[in-house]
Protein backbone atom coordinates (compact mmCIF):
# COMPACT_ATOMS: atom_id res chain seq x y z
CA UNK A 1 0.00 0.00 0.00
CA UNK A 2 1.41 3.38 -0.93
CA UNK A 3 2.03 6.11 1.63
CA UNK A 4 -0.51 8.39 -0.06
CA UNK A 5 -3.26 5.78 0.12
CA UNK A 6 -2.42 5.17 3.79
CA UNK A 7 -2.78 8.89 4.54
CA UNK A 8 -6.20 8.97 2.86
CA UNK A 9 -7.30 5.94 4.87
CA UNK A 10 -5.99 7.48 8.12
CA UNK A 11 -7.91 10.69 7.49
CA UNK A 12 -11.08 8.60 7.23
CA UNK A 13 -10.42 7.22 10.72
CA UNK A 14 -9.30 3.79 9.61
CA UNK A 15 -6.17 2.14 8.32
CA UNK A 16 -5.73 -1.00 6.24
CA UNK A 17 -2.59 -3.07 6.72
CA UNK A 18 -1.81 -5.92 4.32
CA UNK A 19 -0.94 -9.14 6.13
CA UNK A 20 1.86 -11.48 4.96
CA UNK A 21 -0.84 -13.75 3.56
CA UNK A 22 -2.19 -10.89 1.44
CA UNK A 23 -5.36 -10.45 3.47
CA UNK A 24 -5.98 -6.78 4.31
CA UNK A 25 -6.45 -6.07 8.00
CA UNK A 26 -8.61 -3.03 8.69
CA UNK A 27 -8.29 -1.09 11.93
CA UNK A 28 -10.35 1.84 13.16
CA UNK A 29 -8.06 4.53 14.56
CA UNK A 30 -8.81 5.72 18.07
CA UNK A 31 -10.04 9.30 18.28
CA UNK A 32 -8.18 11.88 20.33
CA UNK A 33 -11.12 11.92 22.73
CA UNK A 34 -11.02 8.14 23.25
CA UNK A 35 -7.26 8.28 23.78
CA UNK A 36 -7.53 11.17 26.25
CA UNK A 37 -10.25 9.44 28.27
CA UNK A 38 -8.24 6.20 28.36
CA UNK A 39 -5.13 8.11 29.47
CA UNK A 40 -7.08 9.92 32.20
CA UNK A 41 -8.63 6.65 33.43
CA UNK A 42 -5.20 5.01 33.59
CA UNK A 43 -3.79 7.99 35.47
CA UNK A 44 -6.73 7.84 37.87
CA UNK A 45 -5.84 4.19 38.55
CA UNK A 46 -2.20 5.18 39.12
CA UNK A 47 -3.34 7.96 41.47
CA UNK A 48 -5.54 5.57 43.45
CA UNK A 49 -2.68 3.08 43.78
CA UNK A 50 -0.37 5.86 44.98
CA UNK A 51 -3.05 6.93 47.47
CA UNK A 52 -3.19 3.37 48.80
CA UNK A 53 0.61 3.45 49.18
CA UNK A 54 0.50 6.79 51.01
CA UNK A 55 -2.34 5.74 53.31
CA UNK A 56 -0.52 2.51 54.10
CA UNK A 57 2.66 4.43 54.86
CA UNK A 58 0.81 6.94 57.03
CA UNK A 59 0.14 4.21 59.59
CA UNK A 60 3.88 3.46 59.82
CA UNK A 61 6.78 5.53 61.04
CA UNK A 62 10.26 5.95 59.66
CA UNK A 63 11.92 7.24 56.55
CA UNK A 64 12.29 3.77 55.04
CA UNK A 65 8.52 3.50 54.63
CA UNK A 66 8.38 6.80 52.74
CA UNK A 67 11.31 5.72 50.59
CA UNK A 68 9.26 2.67 49.61
CA UNK A 69 6.31 4.96 48.77
CA UNK A 70 8.49 7.15 46.54
CA UNK A 71 9.97 4.07 44.85
CA UNK A 72 6.47 2.61 44.39
CA UNK A 73 5.33 5.87 42.79
CA UNK A 74 8.37 5.77 40.47
CA UNK A 75 7.55 2.20 39.41
CA UNK A 76 3.88 2.97 38.83
CA UNK A 77 4.55 6.14 36.86
CA UNK A 78 7.20 4.61 34.63
CA UNK A 79 6.10 1.01 34.15
CA UNK A 80 2.31 0.85 34.68
CA UNK A 81 1.54 1.35 30.99
CA UNK A 82 4.23 -1.01 29.69
CA UNK A 83 3.28 -3.81 32.08
CA UNK A 84 -0.46 -3.34 31.53
CA UNK A 85 -0.08 -3.27 27.74
CA UNK A 86 2.20 -6.32 27.68
CA UNK A 87 -0.10 -8.36 29.92
CA UNK A 88 -3.33 -7.06 28.35
CA UNK A 89 -2.47 -7.69 24.67
CA UNK A 90 -1.90 -4.00 23.95
CA UNK A 91 -4.55 -2.73 26.35
CA UNK A 92 -4.39 -0.92 29.65
CA UNK A 93 -7.55 -0.83 31.78
CA UNK A 94 -8.33 2.64 30.40
CA UNK A 95 -7.82 1.49 26.81
CA UNK A 96 -10.00 -1.56 27.47
CA UNK A 97 -12.86 0.68 28.66
CA UNK A 98 -12.62 2.79 25.49
CA UNK A 99 -12.13 -0.20 23.14
CA UNK A 100 -8.56 0.72 22.16
CA UNK A 101 -5.34 -1.22 21.86
CA UNK A 102 -1.77 -0.60 20.74
CA UNK A 103 -0.54 -2.38 17.59
CA UNK A 104 2.69 -2.33 15.61
CA UNK A 105 3.00 -1.25 11.98
CA UNK A 106 1.96 -4.72 10.81
CA UNK A 107 -1.13 -4.78 13.02
CA UNK A 108 0.31 -7.21 15.58
CA UNK A 109 1.15 -6.86 19.23
CA UNK A 110 4.16 -4.77 20.22
CA UNK A 111 7.17 -6.61 21.60
CA UNK A 112 8.41 -5.88 25.13
CA UNK A 113 11.24 -3.59 24.00
CA UNK A 114 8.87 -1.45 21.91
CA UNK A 115 6.43 -1.18 24.81
CA UNK A 116 9.13 -0.06 27.24
CA UNK A 117 10.55 2.53 24.82
CA UNK A 118 7.08 3.78 23.90
CA UNK A 119 6.10 4.23 27.50
CA UNK A 120 9.37 5.71 28.73
CA UNK A 121 9.01 8.37 26.05
CA UNK A 122 5.71 9.29 27.70
CA UNK A 123 7.82 10.78 30.48
CA UNK A 124 9.35 13.23 28.00
CA UNK A 125 6.31 14.12 25.94
CA UNK A 126 3.62 14.17 28.63
CA UNK A 127 4.72 14.08 32.25
CA UNK A 128 7.74 16.38 31.94
CA UNK A 129 5.75 19.23 30.36
CA UNK A 130 2.92 18.72 32.87
CA UNK A 131 5.48 19.04 35.65
CA UNK A 132 7.52 21.93 34.26
CA UNK A 133 4.82 24.24 32.88
CA UNK A 134 3.15 24.97 36.24
CA UNK A 135 6.60 25.50 37.80
CA UNK A 136 7.84 27.72 34.97
CA UNK A 137 7.51 31.05 36.85
CA UNK A 138 9.74 29.62 39.62
CA UNK A 139 12.23 28.12 37.17
CA UNK A 140 12.39 31.13 34.83
CA UNK A 141 10.95 34.26 36.49
CA UNK A 142 11.50 36.52 33.46
CA UNK A 143 9.93 34.06 30.99
CA UNK A 144 7.56 35.53 28.43
CA UNK A 145 3.94 34.90 29.33
CA UNK A 146 3.31 31.21 28.83
CA UNK A 147 1.05 31.30 31.85
CA UNK A 148 -1.30 34.16 32.67
CA UNK A 149 -0.06 36.52 35.34
CA UNK A 150 -1.86 39.19 37.29
CA UNK A 151 -0.53 42.72 37.02
CA UNK A 152 -1.47 45.47 39.46
CA UNK A 153 -2.24 48.83 37.87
Amino acid sequence: MTGELREVQARKGRIVIPSPEGVPLEFRLGSIGDRAVAFLLDNLIIGLLVLVLVLGAATQSGMAVWAIVVFGFFLLRHFYFAVAESRGRGRTPGKRVRGLRVVDAAGGALDARSLVVRNLLRELDTYLPLTVIPALPMLWPSAPGLLPTTVKQ
